[in-house]
């Protein structure tokens, strides 16, 4: 983790920025993407046509692009998609 205002590693930045270039789609997860230069990646993707979903209770810049938007924490839909994709038992 970083702390507020510390640099993000150079490497994680350019693998994120690699991933989102060949994303499908794009999920943002409790996240206000205020913080360049990670608030941009979203932009990665929408250029090329690939959906992007944003799920939690903060606005963000990229909201009127979303496929999908949903105003609540992620936790309970993260958990539900879990449960879906690998059930226990």
């Amino acid at each position: 983790g970083t702390l507020w205002g510390e640099a993000l590693p150079r490497p994680a930045v350019e693998r994120a920025w690699e991933l989102a270039a060949e994303a499908d789609a794009f999920f943002v997860f409790d996240s206000d993407l205020r913080t360049a230069p990670i608030s941009l990646l979203p932009s990665v993707p929408l250029t090329r046509g690939a959906p992007l979903l944003v799920v939690g209770q903060t606005p963000t810049q990229y909201d009127r692009y979303a496929r999908i938007l949903v105003r609540s924490p992620s936790a309970g839909l993260m958990t539900a998609v879990a449960d879906l994709i690998a059930p226990e038992g």
